[in-house]
């Protein structure tokens, strides 16, 4: 059992290590962005597509954002239930919870999909960039696309959390748990 859920924890940092990086990617074109709308905006002459694609990243980032706190679990919660009870009510409510938000989740992911897949075939440009005497378009379901692939990774926590506590693997949630160290692979009770 301990190699499964290593495995699934594993799986779990890395998604969210993945999705760490895009955060830094995408916060650093932001800053990138930023800057230079200020300099443009300096010299008299702002770019209303850079402000716009600044604005068209700041859902990029809540969504990757939304993602890592659902790996640390640290997105928003409700705990008073389980400051009541013991560790089998409290590792009971985490599987209820997790897995009715993975359902959520699920329902909210198909809605997204629906709407990038409209957004597809309007093929509608959010952003022209005219550069060097082409035009860039950026369309608008690129940038949409983070909402179904934002909530797919929620769902992936979610669906993981819901897997540990199952399993009894969830730290810091009472004495009788298993936890594994994720830096020496050894099984143990925490």
């Amino acid at each position: 059992m301990t190699k499964f859920i290593r495995i699934v924890r594993g799986v779990d940092r890395g998604m969210a290590a993945a999705e760490s990086a895009m955060l830094v990617v995408v916060m650093t074109v932001m800053v990138l962005l930023a800057v230079t709308q200020v300099l443009f905006k300096i010299a008299h002459s702002g770019v209303e597509q850079v402000e716009m694609t600044a604005r068209y990243l700041v859902i990029w980032v809540a969504f990757l954002g939304g993602s890592v706190a659902s790996h640390q679990g640290r997105h928003i919660n409700i705990d008073l239930f389980s400051r009541f009870v013991g560790p089998m009510g409290r590792r009971i409510a985490g599987v209820l919870v997790n897995a009715i938000a993975t359902a959520l989740i699920v329902v909210m992911l198909s809605v997204a999909c629906s709407y990038v897949s409209d957004m597809m075939q309007e093929g509608r440009v959010a952003v022209e960039f005219p550069l060097f005497g082409t035009t860039w378009n950026l369309k608008g379901w690129w940038f949409a696309s983070i909402l179904p692939l934002g909530l797919a990774l929620m769902g992936c926590h979610f669906l993981i959390l819901a897997i540990l506590n199952a399993c009894g693997a969830v730290e810091g949630q009472g004495e009788t748990l298993l936890a594994v160290d994720a830096d020496d692979g050894k099984g143990g009770v925490s």
